[in-house]
């Protein structure tokens, strides 16, 4: 069955248990996201978001100053109600990046949540070398399509991060269930100028 093969290519992006943060609780210890008790939910949620904050505040340099810029750090964020406190940053910074070379990676540098790999590149690297230079060291580079016209969104996700998107995404497949005779492809890149696809059949 299909949904027995993707069942089973989906548990190779669950971590073992015992590593487990509270945002692989909520993503992996739910067997359907769409039934999960309203207390428990609301649980799971609280501390994936309370951990996420946490995890970027502490990890990520800019995030931290432009955080404590509006008052705020993680001890502040002590209920759902409180969420409304957690500063946010828009899409069009992650559009405000130079168009190649060292001067892009510098500004990766800023915006990545831990520490990006050194990379040997030249000044005027392209943006396909210098994804296929982080995808080497298990950074994957996700883009939008830039259909606005403008600059595509540049977002850097480690090995951890993708895992989690790849396993959310096929989950979803799974929990809503395809029904008759519908095929379902569910398209996960493996290198760094691939796409993600999703269509029903």
């Amino acid at each position: 069955m299909a949904k027995d093969l993707l069942r089973e290519r989906l548990a190779k992006y669950i971590p073992p248990k015992d590593q487990w943060t509270p945002v692989d609780e909520a993503l992996y210890g739910v067997e359907d996201i769409y039934n999960v008790p309203d207390d428990k939910a609301k649980k799971l949620r609280e501390d994936a978001i309370r951990y996420s904050f946490r995890h970027h505040y502490e990890g990520n340099k800019f995030y931290h100053e432009y955080c404590k810029g509006r008052s705020v750090g993680p001890d502040d964020i002590k209920s759902e109600a409180d969420f409304k406190k957690i500063p946010l940053v828009t899409s069009t910074f992650f559009k405000d990046h130079p168009d190649k070379g060292m001067d892009f990676v510098k500004w990766l540098q800023t915006i990545y949540t831990g520490e990006l790999p050194i990379l040997n590149l030249k000044r005027d690297e392209s943006f396909s070398e210098i994804f296929r230079a982080l995808y080497r060291e298990g950074i994957t580079i996700t883009t939008s399509s830039g259909t606005t016209g403008q600059k595509k969104l540049i977002l850097p996700r480690d090995k951890l991060t993708y895992s989690r998107f790849a396993y959310s995404g096929g989950n979803m497949f799974l929990t809503i269930g395809c029904s008759g005779d519908m095929t379902m492809i569910y398209g996960i890149p493996k290198v760094p100028e691939d796409f993600v696809g999703m269509s029903f059949f």
